[in-house]
């Protein structure tokens, strides 16, 4: 897995599927014939407060699906992974301060989740703040020339109207 070129807390209180994490990277294979990932999730850690966002889809924004069996060869494949909370977790809450975010992958053929990276990122009270709006999200950007991630607040787009 490349590093993520961004990664996104949003804290969808009066959605559906909860706070979210969701990244874009490549996933690519070392093996010649590929993997098949059968399943990923992500683990936030921050102090003493380990969350585990078991719900996985991927795909681009208006095509997201169910992430299940995605195959990846060695050329690789970019896209967004969108992570939730398991409909039988607890509320949880983005609070200010640093976070570890693990991601990991469960791969067809391999017993136990393939540890794919850690990444070390701050979330300021601002932006804790902002998370408490629906249409606010936490965007940290990987800097080229940091090699770190840069955040910001960002609104979410209007939803195109049905019709």
């Amino acid at each position: 897995m490349t590093r993520p070129s961004l990664i996104v807390f949003q804290d969808a209180a009066s959605m559906v599927d909860g706070p979210k994490v969701w990244l874009r990277t490549l996933l690519y294979s070392t093996a010649k014939r590929g993997n098949v990932i059968e399943g990923m999730f992500v683990r936030l850690r921050r102090d003493n407060v380990r969350q585990t966002f078991s719900f996985w889809g991927c795909g681009e924004r208006n095509e997201l699906v169910r992430g299940s069996g995605l195959y990846v060869d060695q050329s690789g494949v970019a896209l967004n992974h969108h992570f939730s909370l398991s409909g039988d977790s607890y509320r949880f809450e983005f609070a200010p301060g640093d976070y570890v975010v693990e991601i990991f992958a469960l791969l067809v053929g391999r017993r136990g989740p393939l540890p794919l990276t850690q990444i070390a990122l701050h979330l300021t009270e601002e932006h804790a703040k902002a998370l408490k709006n629906v249409e606010d999200m936490i965007h940290f950007d990987l800097t080229p020339e940091s090699g770190g991630y840069a955040a910001y607040v960002r609104r979410r787009p209007e939803r195109l109207a049905s019709g």
